[in-house]
């Protein structure tokens, strides 16, 4: 495939979510759309008369452009459909048309990648289980997906790169901005990632379309340290819509710092305290390509078989496909249940949410994320949702 092409399609600017799907569902690679004139491009029912507009302008000399900087810069374009293009990424409701690579980028479908995240001003707890996770998870044969912010995310990268591991930095920003202190170490064994072609000016909004790549490319999604409403609960949100195993690391209960994590963690997360935790759910996934690191001596001693009978005859407690409103009105929030009445009908986009709820878009956002965890809302494409109970 020509990436000139792929570079044209990916900058076409205002091209709606419908036209990508499209694109995306029907398998139209550039160069199939590159010729088609607006006539033909009708056919395509999915495209809107503006859509149509925008495909049909056949400007490339901004794609030369950007194809000229990016050999300049050793970038490496891959383009929707390509051979190349990461399997997993490629599988998900919005993939990037065209992504900027330099180094290495692994194959995530062979090797369990998961990502770091959390809040950019963490404690120093928050930063040790950072640095003992990231190291842990790269010396038993993981890749770190890290967005590089400041605080947890960098310090998980820092550490896997301490101990020889591989990183994928998924960025916000186009290649070039990416930190200097850690371009070259990364792209040794691992990649620095962009959406964002050379020359393109950072929007705030970057950073947080970003997350859909990153949580796109992993297996699973650790979160050290996240306050309610925060951008590390919006990453998770992206994971949960891909399907991704959540993580969390637990932290004190009045610690603001770690309000989401815990919340996390009671509404389905898996805990964890090292590596290891995570580790041991991809041994089976990924047989034969892991290092099994011994457990953890410290760990408390394993509940004693009448423990166990008690823990799964009594307590647990009968699955059912739906919540029964009725019975979990106490376990939410004011803010959730505001969210909830906002719901009206199937489908509801989260735009309609936020206006009807009266919150602001963070804290709307958030506790959807809660919301969907613990089972009253289901989350469809292009950001609708609707309510799960009978």
């Amino acid at each position: 495939m020509d990436e000139i092409y792929s570079v044209w399609l990916s900058e076409l600017k205002g091209l709606s979510y419908a036209a990508r799907r499209a694109i995306k569902e029907r398998s139209l690679s550039p160069e199939q759309l590159f010729p088609k004139t607006a006539e033909e491009l009708r056919g395509v029912k999915a495209f809107s008369d503006k859509d149509i507009s925008i495909i049909a302008d056949k400007d490339i000399s901004e794609a030369e452009r950007i194809i000229n900087d990016c050999a300049r810069q050793g970038i490496k374009v891959l383009g929707f459909g390509e051979e190349d293009y990461p399997r997993m990424l490629a599988d998900t409701a919005d993939p990037p048309l065209a992504l900027y690579v330099k180094g290495k980028l692994p194959d995530t479908q062979d090797i369990p990648a998961i990502a770091i995240v959390g809040t950019r001003n963490p404690s120093e707890y928050g930063l040790k289980m950072a640095e003992r996770i990231g190291s842990q998870l790269a010396e038993e044969g993981a890749l770190i997906v890290s967005g590089l912010s400041s605080g947890i995310e960098s310090a998980g990268a820092r550490s896997a790169l301490s101990a020889g591991g591989t990183v994928i930095a998924v960025l916000g920003t186009e290649i070039a901005k990416a930190p200097r202190d850690y371009s070259e170490k990364i792209c040794k064994k691992g990649a620095l990632v962009s959406e964002y072609a050379p020359g393109t000016k950072t929007q705030k909004s970057f950073f947080r379309a970003r997350n859909r790549i990153g949580s796109g490319l992993s297996a699973g999604v650790v979160a050290i340290e996240a306050p309610l409403g925060s951008g590390t609960l919006l990453y998770v949100a992206e994971a949960i819509e891909q399907g991704r195993d959540i993580f969390a690391v637990p932290g004190n209960a009045d610690s603001p710092k770690s309000k989401g994590t815990n919340e996390l963690i009671k509404n389905g997360a898996k805990a964890v305290t090292c590596g290891n935790d995570i580790m041991e759910e991809y041994g089976t996934r990924y047989k034969g390509r892991l290092k099994v690191l011994p457990a953890d001596k410290d760990k408390a001693p394993d509940l004693s078989p009448e423990l166990k009978h008690r823990d799964k005859s009594v307590d647990k407690k009968e699955e059912r496909g739906y919540i029964d409103l009725l019975d979990n009105l106490e376990s939410l929030s004011v803010n959730q249940l505001a969210i909830i009445s906002a719901i009206e009908s199937p489908g509801t986009g989260v735009d309609d949410i936020i206006e009807r709820s009266g919150l602001p878009a963070a804290a709307v956002l958030s506790d959807l994320t809660i919301l969907q965890i613990k089972g009253f809302v289901i989350q469809e494409s292009g950001k609708r949702f609707t309510l799960n109970f009978n």
